[in-house]
């Protein structure tokens, strides 16, 4: 019986690579995690990429993360918390969960093995605080984005990331990241005038796999830091999971490309529809797609990132498209 079990399982992992060999396929990427197709209405459609195109890129397949496993432990030794059945805010109903926390509940860490998930829960994220006496929101001392960044990158080893998972800036050397921050408005008592304020300070960084960024949907190859008043971290989340190379596929080459601009097979976030009297390819980057928690994603397959610059009544604007690389 044995001898039959490790057969099919040979074989299964026969299909597998067979399949793959496929190119698209496998790991596709699915349509509604890029945004919609657009159609580009143009005359004209220029190429000016400096650099070369790829003609290759690896795919890799994932793989749960599991250099979580030291910071977890030292996180539950530090706080004392115990293993619980807390209902989290993230990875909600993944039966491997393993989540530690306090009586209460309100303070706990949690990590997914089965889609390399982190979070670690310390303060009401928000940072929202209200004083019924001014009927002001309270919020005092939050860093600034570039303390916040500073501790963002101290405390990666804590939660169990390092530098060499993120994506670096070649102009700084240091991880990129997007700074943002969670407001509310209100209206001022003495000048009537309305506000806004910021209640938090949140860094997002960007997984890298094989030196590439990845484009992340819903949270997946990001790791975020928020901190609240006084500089308190309130919350650490990240969706990273590991990459295996499997093997190098053939990339869309320059004709693909520009083929796949006109027949409207590219996709973007924010128009159906682009029309100008040209269009001008500027940069065509390879990057991975990383899906979220809700998704059992098993491969990384590379996506083009692309920026035009389209001339609308003879002004230019900045457009940006993706587009699955595999041939």
């Amino acid at each position: 019986m044995t001898s039959v079990r490790w057969s099919i399982a040979v074989l299964l992992a026969i299909l597998s690579d067979a399949v793959a060999s496929r190119g698209q396929s496998v790991g596709a990427i699915p349509e509604e995690e890029l945004g919609q197709r657009v159609a580009v209405s143009t005359s004209q459609i220029v190429w000016k990429v400096d650099s070369d195109l790829p003609k290759e890129a690896m795919v890799y397949r994932t793989k749960s993360r599991q250099v979580a496993d030291a910071a977890l432990s030292a996180l539950v030794s530090k706080y004392g918390w115990k293993q619980r059945a807390i209902p989290t805010s993230f990875g909600q109903g993944e039966p491997n969960a393993m989540t530690f926390g306090n009586e209460t509940g309100d303070k706990y860490v949690t990590f997914h093995p089965d889609y390399g998930g982190f979070e670690l829960y310390l303060a009401d994220k928000s940072g929202f605080r209200y004083d019924k006496t001014t009927k002001k929101p309270i919020v005092e001392a939050l860093l600034s984005n570039e303390e916040a960044l500073r501790r963002s990158i101290d405390l990666l080893p804590m939660a169990g990331l390092s530098t060499n998972d993120l994506v670096v800036s070649k102009e700084t050397g240091l991880p990129y990241y997007v700074a943002s921050c969670n407001q509310v408005g209100f209206t001022d008592r003495e000048t009537k005038e309305r506000k806004k304020l910021c209640t938090n300070t949140r860094i997002k960084f960007m997984q890298q796999v094989g030196g590439h960024k990845v484009y992340g949907f819903g949270g997946g190859g990001c790791a975020e830091f928020i901190f609240v008043s006084h500089g308190e971290l309130a919350c650490v989340t990240w969706l990273m999971r590991e990459a295996v190379a499997f093997k190098r596929m053939e990339l869309k080459d320059r004709n693909a490309i520009l083929a796949a601009i006109r027949n409207g097979e590219c996709y973007s976030w924010t128009k159906r529809e682009f029309a100008g009297e040209k269009l001008t390819v500027t940069e065509v980057e390879v990057e991975y797609y990383e899906g979220n928690e809700r998704r059992l994603q098993e491969y990384f397959v590379p996506l083009y990132a692309i920026a035009c610059r389209l001339m609308e009544a003879g002004a230019e604007r900045e457009i940006h498209l993706l587009l699955p690389a595999l041939k």
